[in-house]
């Protein structure tokens, strides 16, 4: 049974399809379920008497899992969800797996989500991607850095600006000459060159070179695009526009 997020009175709890509620709301905060769990948040007072959202994770019956004593957390991803514990000293991520067990000690900066068995980690200004032990298997060398999806990561090399794509043993696929790259989804992903978007397959062709305004990942074999922005000279910037979504074909229409 799908369950939704959705919010009641200032509160959320879940609905299934037909809009009924299945997990009263009684949440701060409530998001999707993944990996059978949904990360949610609830107000509570620290020693200091001061209000906090902390963060912990529950089942499809509403029961908490996990209670919610994390300054900060995602939700999970190959059995693993990263989190902050609260206290003094620089907030660093971590990870726990589904009893709420710190398998991964905090001590990122910035943490990703787990994709085939690899995650982005980041000690202080450099990115790499660690295993399930927490071990770098790719070294930190990396200004910034996407999460693994279908085997390949966007990656900018420290010292340089433009972006490219890895696979999960750090080797350079393609790429790296893009303003901007993003994940791959449905064997596409897209690319920005010279402020447009375009899209590229796993090999680095393109299936559409940067032609459009901006565009969505693809979902169900199609995307959302945007053509024929007018720049306005007053608010300096990009508006108008016409959306439509197009297959990989290049079929479509855009209204």
């Amino acid at each position: 049974m799908m369950l939704l997020p959705a919010t009641k009175d200032g509160k959320y709890g879940y609905v299934n399809r037909e809009a009924s509620w299945i997990v009263e709301p009684r949440f701060d905060l409530a998001f999707s379920f993944f990996d059978g769990l949904a990360l949610i948040a609830i107000r509570k007072k620290n020693i200091f008497g001061k209000v906090a959202l902390r963060y912990g994770y529950i089942d499809d019956t509403g029961g908490i899992v996990i209670k919610p004593r994390f300054k900060e957390a995602f939700s999970f991803s190959e059995g693993l969800a990263t989190i902050i514990n609260p206290g003094p000293g620089r907030d660093r991520w971590g990870y726990i797996d589904k009893t709420g067990k710190v398998v991964i000690r905090p001590r990122f900066s910035v943490t990703g989500s787990f994709n085939g068995g690899r995650a982005r980690a980041a000690i202080d200004n450099s990115v790499g991607y660690i295993d399930r032990g927490g071990k770098f298997v790719i070294q930190p060398r990396y200004d910034s850095a996407g999460d693994f999806s279908e085997g390949l990561a966007a990656v900018v090399l420290t010292g340089e600006r433009k972006w490219g794509y890895i696979n999960r043993t750090g080797k350079k696929v393609f790429g790296f000459g893009f303003d901007w790259a993003e994940a791959f989804s449905e064997g596409a992903a897209r690319v920005n060159s010279g402020g447009n978007w375009g899209f590229v397959d796993q090999s680095g062709r393109y299936i559409f070179k940067p032609s459009f305004d901006y565009a969505y990942d693809f979902s169900e074999g199609l995307a959302s695009v945007e053509v024929e922005r007018t720049y306005d000279e007053v608010l300096r910037s990009k508006i108008g526009g016409k959306w439509g979504y197009i297959d990989k074909n290049g079929q479509g229409v855009i209204d």
